[in-house]
């Protein structure tokens, strides 16, 4: 009887002991998982702030680039519009200043030749008039010399009449082109 009390003591000093033990790993195992839980969360909240970030990093990017784009596309359209307000400036005063000088010219021109058939109108009617008082006056002889004298100058004056004619012709031919050239397509 006094062995089997001994033995029943150790069996219930074990299986305290063994009860014990149990407790004491199961409660480290949930005060383990339940510290490991928080890292979890610390993870996941440090991953979502990383992606937080690297999302209004890469949102922040196209927006500067998107910038950038509308500024270059800004400036080559100012270049654009002042070249050609400039090409078209260049190409209206040169044509302006090659109006003005061919009008010079042919009003120069014009006037050269109108002069020029005054003074011959005028010598022509001088030695008419000199060939009528010669013939009414003078000796035959001088009138043989005035005569030949009057057809001399009559041949002159229908030169240079002949070479004003050409003259106005090329004048017409030159500047036509320039000024009126729809009258050439007429």
């Amino acid at each position: 009887m006094i062995y089997r009390s001994a033995f029943l003591l150790d069996i219930n000093s074990f299986a305290s002991r063994a009860i014990a033990a149990g407790l004491s790993i199961s409660s480290g195992s949930r005060t383990s998982r339940g510290r490991s839980r928080p890292s979890s969360n610390s993870n996941s909240c440090s991953s979502s702030s990383s992606s937080r970030s690297s999302s209004s990093s890469s949102s922040s990017r196209p927006s500067s680039s998107l910038v950038a784009v509308v500024v270059v596309a800004a400036v080559v359209a100012v270049v654009v519009v002042v070249a050609v307000v400039v090409i078209v400036v260049v190409v209206v005063v040169a044509a302006a200043v090659v109006v003005v000088v061919v009008v010079v010219v042919v009003v120069v021109v014009v006037v050269v030749v109108v002069v020029v058939e005054a003074i011959v109108v005028a010598v022509v009617a001088i030695v008419v008039v000199g060939l009528v008082v010669v013939v009414l006056v003078v000796k035959p002889v001088v009138v043989v010399v005035v005569v030949v004298v009057v057809v001399v100058v009559v041949v002159v004056v229908v030169v240079v009449v002949v070479a004003v004619a050409v003259v106005q012709v090329v004048l017409v031919g030159l500047v036509v082109p320039v000024v009126a050239p729809e009258v050439l397509v007429v």
